[in-house]
């Protein structure tokens, strides 16, 4: 009963409803802007805010304002209740527009908004805050400026760059930076940029930094750092106030900055040396340095400045006061021409040589034709050392040619008056003899039979003897005989060589000029007797009888010595004192010079002749060095040579025995050593260094056992025994430290002692024994960085034992007085400096001790070791290497892709060894560099 009530009223409801739809009752209304659009102004690069206002009939509804399409140049942010922000773009100025709705959530309604942004004028923006420039030549780039209106800009400099020269165009921007030559990249640079609107224009400083990224910038770069040798041995020239000592540091500076590639920074170190003398041996200097850098003809160039020089200087100071290092620079300029293959001018210094020395001449000799004279003839013996161990057609004319020289001049030389005796009162001629005779003996080494006649007949005229060759007939001197008086030892040259080329003549006339049994007399028949055996030896005839001969006379003498030096060349290839077996050599006569060279090594073998002679004439230089070369020179068993003579030092040379002294064991050992390591037998070479430091523990005195094992050092070193050079020096270093706890191990004496010793382990870069042309263990390892594997831990535990012994050395160099530090200072300044301990020698220098004088030549001693410090010696291609790796900083410029590539050199990528590659790296040379 209920339920049918209840639906009938539910239907009756809906019922009404329908009813009142129908009749349109209550329809929503669609709301409705304010106004079809909408307008604001704004300033460019600034917002604005407001409200969009709308209505809507039925006041009941809630009205949300949502964007419909946004705006083009801006930001425009609207909210649900019409309240709004518009910001424009940066910069931009115009109209922008936005449409917008208004909703009721059933009904809608849209309207434009439309902003007018005003124009306001952008000040020029600057974004360039660094630019990176090379440190040679110069460097083109542009600095970024902006201005958002497009307004021409105008650019100015307010602060220039202190170290170089900048342009820039006042409207672009782009510029053109040189820097001053080997000046450091540093600083900044202010520019001034207006848009010819604003009041006051935008200021900027933009900071410079130096590129690292190619060859040269890097080489730039160091030379142009403080870090750099040179700038080094500058700021050392400021502690020196004497002309002569800064003239030497300018010369050291010339050719490093010739070698680095800055031609003008040498020019003007060599125009600020005070003397021309100086000045020519500097550019001559700088002459050579380019030679051998390959610049020949540049290098050519430099040796005319300096002749032009030197002449200069010469008329000045009068030819008649030449010294003997006045005439030892011609010599050299012309050995330099003619090593350059720039024959015409070698003449002409030769026809200038021969100009002076004939302003010179007068009939009676001088000292200073005397010095031209000596310099002539010992730069014919070292032309034809040359010529004997090349044999090259090239080093032959170079011979000839000084000889010719040596001739103009020899012929010349005046007399001589002779003060007492017989003769007192007339004119002898006794050096031209000497120089002539000299002459006739050098052209019969050089095979020129002609020439050797000529002048041995002009040398025997001056004894009064002519007539005996139709061909060279001289006339007599009519002071032969006061001659003869005065001089006669130069007999017996000319008695060999009469013999020689007149083996036919009745009397040998040149013997017959001396007494019989005189020492003249038989060292004539011994000159005689080796020619002798050189015309068998051409014949292809025995001579054995000949030499037997030879060796009976100077047994009944009782003097092998004397024997043995007829049969081997003296000087064990000097060039000079040529005897048997080198003539032989020389001449290509091998077997008959391994004929002799046996018969030397039987002598040598000799009991009697290794107890009476030094270990020079037995196992040294005048001995088995001497005699092994020449084995090898004529094709022989060197190997078996050495054998021999290791076998004398077994015997004869050990300390036990008490035969030979230490010195002599120290000296015959060293030199077998060296020997075996020349011949490339490493296998004895190494057991011989191991038997050596054996030895060396039975020595007397503790210094010579350092310095015996030094030279073991050095030895391996230069042989590519690298590992075993570097444990030997480090034992040697540690065995002076040790020797240093003892008190009177700190003498003055003693320290001095060490300082010697160290001259084989780090001294200069030269040869340290130029016999066997040795150099020291630091400068060995340098010149074969590239053959070194691990170079840099190998040398940094060889530096850092030497530095470590090298400052134990210094603090006890400061507690000895001051008198003895005085006695000690150059030496240990040195040392400390070719070790690389520079500021540990710059405090030396420094000292108090040091009287003023002293002081200047010790910061000398410092500036020259700086200026010709070189990392790399030795190589055409590289010379710096800042953290000692082995990897040089850079490539010279000189230096060719081939000459690189065949050095085995590798370029650094890190300089400072920092971890840090050069080009990411703000101070590649390392903190402040």
């Amino acid at each position: 009963m209920n339920t049918c009530k209840n639906k009938s009223r539910s239907l009756l409801a809906l019922a009404i409803a329908a009813s009142l739809v129908a009749c349109g009752g209550s329809e929503n209304k669609a709301p409705a802007f304010s106004q079809s659009s909408f307008a604001a102004t704004v300033s460019e690069d600034e917002s604005v805010t407001g409200t969009l206002s709308a209505s809507d009939p039925d006041s009941n509804d809630t009205l949300n304002f949502t964007l419909a399409s946004a705006a083009s140049n801006g930001v425009f942010e609207l909210n649900g209740n019409g309240s709004y922000t518009y910001t424009p773009n940066g910069d931009f100025f115009g109209e922008d527009s936005v449409t917008v709705t208004v909703s009721d959530g059933k009904l809608s309604d849209t309207a434009t908004v439309t902003f007018t942004v005003t124009n306001v004028n952008d000040a020029p923006v600057v974004g360039t805050s660094q630019v990176t420039v090379s440190s040679q030549g110069t460097t083109t780039g542009s600095i970024e400026i902006t201005d958002a209106d497009g307004d021409d800009i105008t650019i100015t400099v307010i602060t220039a760059p202190q170290n170089g020269q900048l342009e820039i165009n006042s409207a672009t921007g782009e510029f053109e930076y040189t820097p001053y030559t080997l000046e450091q990249i540093d600083g900044s640079f202010t520019i001034a940029v207006t848009d010819g609107v604003i009041s006051d224009p935008v200021e900027a400083e933009i900071s410079l930094a130096a590129s690292f990224s190619t060859n040269a910038d890097k080489l730039s770069y160091y030379y142009s750092s403080a870090q750099s040798h040179l700038k080094q041995a500058e700021a050392r020239m400021e502690n020196i106030i004497d002309d002569d000592l800064l003239n030497e540091v300018r010369a050291g500076l010339a050719v490093g900055y010739t070698t680095a590639g800055f031609a003008s920074e040498a020019d003007a170190n060599i125009a600020a040396i005070t003397t021309l003398d100086d000045q020519a041996r500097a550019y001559q200097a700088v002459g050579e340095r380019l030679d051998t850098l390959g610049l020949t003809e540049e290098g050519d160039d430099k040796r005319a400045s300096s002749v032009a020089l030197f002449n200069q200087y010469l008329a000045e100071k009068g030819i008649s006061n030449l010294s003997s290092s006045d005439a030892n620079y011609f010599i050299g300029l012309i050995n330099d021409y003619e090593e350059s293959g720039n024959a015409d001018a070698a003449n002409a210094m030769l026809t200038s040589v021969r100009i002076y020395a004939d302003a010179i001449n007068d009939d009676e000799y001088s000292t200073a034709y005397g010095r031209l004279l000596s310099a002539s003839r010992i730069n014919v013996s070292n032309q034809q050392t040359a010529y004997f161990e090349s044999g090259s057609d090239a080093d032959l004319d170079s011979a000839l040619t000084a000889a010719g020289l040596l001739e103009d001049i020899a012929m010349e030389v005046g007399y001589r008056v002779i003060t007492r005796g017989d003769y007192e009162g007339q004119y002898s001629y006794q050096m031209r003899v000497l120089y002539v005779t000299w002459l006739a003996e050098h052209y019969m080494y050089l095979n020129q039979p002609e020439k050797a006649k000529q002048y041995l007949a002009e040398a025997l005229a001056l004894y009064g003897v002519s007539g005996y060759d139709a061909n060279y007939n001289v006339e007599a001197s009519e002071y032969g005989a006061a001659t003869l008086s005065s001089y006669s030892s130069i007999v017996e040259i000319q008695a060999g060589l009469f013999a020689y080329y007149y083996p036919d003549a009745e009397t040998n006339l040149a013997l017959a000029l001396l007494e019989p049994g005189t020492r003249n007399y038989n060292d004539a028949i011994v000159f005689i007797h080796m020619y002798q055996v050189l015309a068998a030896a051409e014949k292809g005839e025995d001579f054995s009888d000949l030499l037997a001969s030879v060796k009976t006379h100077f047994e009944e003498n009782g003097d092998l010595r004397d024997y043995y030096e007829f049969l081997v060349q003296q000087g064990a290839g000097s060039g000079s004192g040529i005897r048997t077996a080198g003539l032989l050599v020389n001449r290509g006569h091998l077997d008959a010079a391994l004929t002799v060279l046996d018969e030397a090594l039987t002598v040598l073998t000799d009991e009697d002749y290794i107890y009476s002679e030094s270990a020079k004439m037995t196992l040294g230089s005048y001995g088995c060095a001497g005699l092994s070369r020449l084995y090898q020179k004529a094709g022989g068993d060197v190997n078996g040579v050495l054998n021999t003579c290791l076998s004398i030092a077994e015997n004869y040379y050990q300390p036990e025995q008490n035969i030979m002294s230490d010195a002599a064991i120290i000296e015959g050992y060293q030199a077998l050593l060296t020997l075996y390591a020349e011949a490339g037998n490493t296998e004895v070479m190494n057991a011989l260094a191991s038997d050596m430091s054996v030895i060396a523990q039975s020595f007397d005195s503790d210094i010579d056992a350092l310095e015996f094992q030094a030279y073991i050092a050095s030895v391996t070193a230069n042989y590519g025994a690298f590992e075993s050079a570097v444990v030997m020096s480090n034992s040697v270093l540690t065995g002076i430290v040790s020797l240093m706890k003892d008190d009177e191990g700190n003498t003055l004496e003693a320290l001095e002692g060490y300082l010697e010793v160290l001259l084989w382990i780090t001294g200069s870069d030269d040869y340290v024994s130029s016999y066997f042309k040795l150099y020291t263990v630091k400068t060995a390892m340098r010149r074969q960085a590239a053959d070194i594997t691990e170079f840099a831990a190998l040398f940094s535990q060889f530096q850092t034992q030497l530095h470590s012994t090298l400052k134990a050395i210094n603090a006890a160099v400061t507690e000895l007085s001051d008198n003895e530090q005085q006695d000690i200072m150059a030496l240990i300044l040195l040392a400390n400096a070719r070790a690389g301990l520079f500021a540990e020698a710059e405090q030396f220098a420094a000292s108090e001790v040091n009287a003023t004088a002293d002081q200047y030549e010790l910061y000398a001693q410092l500036a020259v070791v700086w200026a010709e410090k070189d990392d790399y010696p030795g190589s055409k291609v590289a010379n710096v290497d800042t953290d000692s790796d082995g990897l040089p900083n850079f490539f010279l410029t000189t230096a060719t892709e081939q000459e690189i590539a065949e050095s085995g050199l590798v370029a650094d990528t890190d300089s400072d060894n920092d971890g840090i590659a050069d080009e990411q790296d703000a101070t590649p040379l390392g903190e402040g560099n």
